[in-house]
This record gives C-alpha cells, structure tokens and sequence, in this order.
C-alpha cells in the first residue's frame, strides 16, 4: 500500500473546508439552473483538461475550485446511486456484481467527504484547496484507487475529522460532540471518530492491498466454480432494516440512526473513562441535563435507549471483518457503504448551510433527478424530499407481511409473489437517501 510521504501530508494538511465553503457559495451556477457556469474550463473532459493545463502552467485556478466545490455533493448522491444498484443486484441474487458496485459506493462516499474538506481525487492529478482558494497539486501520480485509502486515513486521524463528525450526527437534535461534552467524555470522541472513519472505509484499504480480490468481482466470470449461497429471506431481512435505520427522522434526517451511533459511541467512551460512576448514572446525568426543559416521560424514553447497549444489524455487519469469501461479506461491505455515505450526506448537508444556499436553490436538479430515475411521474414531484419516504414504507409493510408468510422462497418467488417486484424496486432507489438528507 502507498505510505505518503511527509511533503504530501504537509500539502494535505494545507486543505481550507471554509475556503471550499467560499467558493461554493460565490461560485455555484444554481439560480439559472445548473451547477456550474458554462464558461468553465472544466465542465467537460475535466481530468484531460486539467492535466494538460497543469503541465502547460495554465491551470485556471477559480475554475478548478470552482468545479470541486460542487462536486462534493454530486459525488455523495453518485455513491448512493452506486449502492442503489448494488442492492438492486443483491435483491437479484448476484452477489458479485453487489460487491463490486458497493465498493465504489464507498469510495465515492470518501472521495466525496475529501472534496468538503478541500481535497479533490481526480484520476491521477490530485489538488488541495487552501485557505487563500488556491488549488495546488499533491506531488503524486497514483491513481484513485492506490491513493484515496491512503489519504483518506490520514484525514480520519486529524482534528478537523472528529470535529465534522461531532457536528453533523445530531442524536435527539444534539450534536454528538456535545452529547460527549456533557457525558464528560469529550478527549476519548476524537478516537471514536478515527475509528468509525477507518472501519467505514475498510473495504478501501482492503481491494486496494487485495487486488486479485477486486479483481474476481471485477472481471472474472462469477459463476465458473463455486458460488456464494443466495438467501432470499436473509437479503429481504437486510433490506428492510437497512431502510429502517436510514428513515428521514429528527432535525438531521437521520434520527433513527444517529440514536444507534449514539449509543454505541457513549459504550465505548465509558469503557476508556474513570469507574467513579455507573453508565447508567452517567448517562441519566446527560439526558436530564441536555434535555431538562422537556417533559420527563421525554428524558426516561431517551434514557431507556441509551442505558443499555443497543444493537443494529447495519452498524453489526459494518464492524465485522470477514474475508470477501465469506457469505456475509457482502451485507459487511453494503453497511459500511451506507454508513460512509451517511456521513458524507453531513458532510455535504454543512458544507451547503455554511456557503448560505437556500434548499430551495436545489428545487431544479432534485426534481429533475427523481424524474429520471422514475421516483414520480412529471408534474407528480413531491414538495419536499422526505415524502418519498412514504413509498417506502409502504413497500417495507408489504415485504415484511411477505415475509411472514413465504415457505421456501426463491429468488424467483421474491419478486412474482404479491407483486413483490414493485416494492424490491422501490427499495433498491436507495437515491432518496440522497435527496432527503442533503436537500431538507
């Protein structure tokens, strides 16, 4: 695996979020419609034009920064896209093509993430923004897939990372940074943070260092040997909770998960501090204090959630680390994708309050997008984005009342029975995960 040298890492350390935040806010086509102006030198044959710019010295500084500001979000919503045709492919029972198609889930979630902090993957020529807007060039040639993890890692193990990542999960309203002020936990957070980001990002370090790996998914013919088992009620299993857990609730859209991370984060924090008091103590004392101009039936519900270790099935899978051989391997690499793209949906949702962009400015592109993938007809787009939840849902009651019933299903069976085969296809357009988190 490459190791970055100390000049690289000084040139990463120079990347501005504000100044991405800036540029984003000055730059942005969005009131006529589009996200870049026209006249951008990069707009079109990006990676060509900007190596050649940068080797004739003509390199178009505004441009450049311009063009990566705005592609962090189009490159959060490209991963989710991703993981939307993986799960499609999970649900059709090739296992492979999931695999592959969630690991560039992933990596477009990472290499989203880095565009909001300033630092644009681009083929082989990779720049920083600094403080003052402008784009340098990371002396390297490697390409994406032999330079993200590396960067990405060393990223996950500053300051700024566990900072963005105590802002953006906000469990009950509350940040989580705060949560972890007030559990007095506050210097074990940032470990937690590197530690979620380089779980998340696994599957990164691991096709990277396993080419031969990522290669069998890739390019080999999948069924030429032996074959990973195809489960039918153990894929629909997975669906459902993973939509669950990723319903547009709470101020953050992700209320539901953000309690679990919650959760897990204060177990692991009390576990490093002083035993002076019990978890449970310490978490009834940050409940009433976080929350004491509430009803108290509010504080005990919240307490009841967070005194005793909860469990997810996403967040079970991301933190397991079978081989790729292994038949559960793909819901393993599914969950990190999802929850990597969780974050970079935070990530992206700041970067856009802070440039001072109304939602609305977005009204053009989300309803354009939904059309195109078939989410609604034209003239039939919902107000706000959330409200495609509510297909969903009803497409999680008819396969969970399937899934009580079903005697042997087969894959065949998942898709023609109850006419199952509208609610798999609208539980694979994990897309709307996109629009309701980063568009409220």
């Amino acid at each position: 695996m490459l190791t970055l040298s100390n000049n690289q890492t000084s040139y990463l350390n120079r990347a501005s979020r504000k100044a991405v935040s800036d540029i984003f806010q000055r730059k942005n086509d969005l009131r006529n419609g589009r996200w870049l102006e026209l006249n951008n030198s990069y707009l079109v044959n990006t990676t060509r034009k900007i190596h050649q710019d940068f080797n004739s010295s003509t390199l178009n500084n505004a441009d450049l920064g311009a063009y990566i500001s705005v592609s962090a979000p189009l490159h959060c919503v490209d991963g989710w896209a991703y993981l939307s045709r993986a799960v499609s492919a999970l649900l059709h029972g090739d296992i492979n093509a999931a695999r592959h198609l969630g690991y560039y889930a992933e990596l477009r979630g990472a290499i989203s993430i880095l565009a909001t902090e300033g630092i644009a993957i681009l083929e082989r020529d990779h720049f920083v923004i600094d403080i003052n807007e402008r784009c340098s060039r990371i002396p390297c040639s490697n390409g994406t897939h032999a330079i993200v993890w590396p960067v990405f890692k060393h990223w996950a193990k500053q300051v700024n990372a566990a900072n963005l990542i105590g802002k953006i999960i906000a469990p009950y309203g509350v940040n989580l940074v705060d949560w972890h002020t007030v559990f007095a936990s506050g210097t074990t957070f940032p470990a937690i943070a590197e530690n979620w980001l380089l779980s998340w990002g696994l599957d990164l370090s691991q096709l990277d260092l396993d080419h031969d790996a990522r290669n069998e998914v890739s390019y080999r013919p999948s069924r030429i040997s032996t074959f990973l088992p195809v489960v039918p009620l153990e894929i629909s299993s997975f669906i459902l909770e993973f939509w669950n857990l990723f319903s547009p609730s709470g101020i953050s859209r992700f209320g539901e998960i953000d309690r679990f991370l919650l959760n897990k984060s204060l177990q692991l924090a009390y576990s490093a501090l002083p035993g002076n008091k019990t978890y449970e103590d310490r978490v009834s004392a940050a409940t009433s204090n976080l929350f004491n101009d509430k009803e108290q039936a509010v504080i005990q519900s919240i307490y009841q959630f967070l005194s005793v270790d909860q469990d997810a099935l996403v967040l079970r899978e991301a933190n397991t680390q079978d081989p790729s051989s292994h038949p559960r391997h793909v819901y393993q690499l599914l969950s990190r994708a999802g929850l990597l793209l969780r974050l970079a949906i935070g990530a992206n949702a700041e970067l856009i309050l802070s440039a001072g962009v109304s939602n609305s400015d977005f009204g053009f592109w989300w309803k354009q997008f939904g059309l195109d993938a078939g989410f609604w007809g034209l003239g039939d787009d919902p107000a706000n984005p959330d409200e495609m939840w509510l297909d969903v849902e009803s497409s999680i009651t008819e396969i969970g009342a399937w899934m009580t019933q079903a005697a042997n299903p087969t894959i065949n069976k998942m898709y023609i029975e109850n006419h199952n085969s509208k609610h798999y296809w609208v539980l694979s357009g994990t897309e709307r995960i996109a629009m309701w988190g980063l568009f409220k």
